[in-house]
């Protein structure tokens, strides 16, 4: 899938170090010292995570139907957006910007840099995705706003964890299962594992709503998602 870009060599990453050191204008300015020392680490070869790889190369993310989760339709989009020339083997750009010393307004400058990336990028996704739910015959926000924000900026973080059902836990190790329901957590237990049938779902945690919603959106959308918590579990 050409996950692997190729980095500097050894002889033009001296180079840019000495043009680094030749820009500071005094010696022991920390921003510049900072650049010095990461020189290295931002030269580097580009690598999606193992973790990452392994959601792209799970045939779920090669699926798309009408009973195919919001979690997988995303995957199966960014699948399509680091294959494409646009991607070219990289994830989605998170708009964080990296701890750093700076003035404020060069602060500013680089941030408002670092989003417009983002908002580029997941504009990028969101056509990836639109052709995704076209081909499972879904509506084209069938996967929320919120969920395409929440998904590319957490994109290269992304982790799979497959878990058996609870009543295969129950019948294969019940004397765990005993433990959870003598310690009185069952309840608590079975809630965390219906929160994370929810998160492959919707791409998010029930209650985690858009940072613009409204107090009394908020509200009928946590209870939404409890009633939706409460049918999972």
């Amino acid at each position: 899938m050409g996950l692997e870009k190729k980095g500097l060599t050894y002889k033009q990453r001296k180079e840019i170090l000495a043009l680094v050191q030749q820009m500071a204008p005094a010696a022991g300015e920390e921003n510049f010292d900072e650049a010095v020392e990461a020189v290295n680490t931002s030269c580097s070869d580009y690598v999606v995570s193992n973790d990452v790889n392994r959601i792209l190369t799970d045939p779920a993310a090669n699926t798309a139907d009408a009973q195919t989760s919001n979690f997988w339709l995303l995957a199966n989009a960014l699948r399509r957006y680091v294959a494409s020339e646009y991607g070219a083997g990289k994830m989605p750009h998170s708009g964080a910007i990296p701890d750093m010393k700076a003035d404020t307004q060069s602060y500013v400058n680089l941030l408002r840099i670092y989003k417009q990336k983002a908002e580029q990028d997941k504009a990028e996704l969101t056509q990836c995705l639109r052709k995704v739910v076209q081909e499972a015959a879904l509506a084209d926000d069938h996967v929320s706003a919120g969920e395409i924000d929440t998904f590319c900026k957490n994109a290269s973080q992304l982790r799979l964890v497959r878990t058996h059902a609870l009543h295969h836990e129950a019948e294969t190790a019940p004397e765990l299962w005993d433990n959870l329901v003598n310690e009185g957590v069952s309840e608590h237990y079975a809630l965390f594992r219906a929160a994370g049938v929810f998160l492959e779902k919707h791409g998010r945690y029930p209650g985690i709503t858009d940072a613009d919603t409204g107090a009394g959106d908020l509200d009928a959308q946590c209870e939404q998602d409890a009633r939706e918590l409460r049918a999972i579990a």
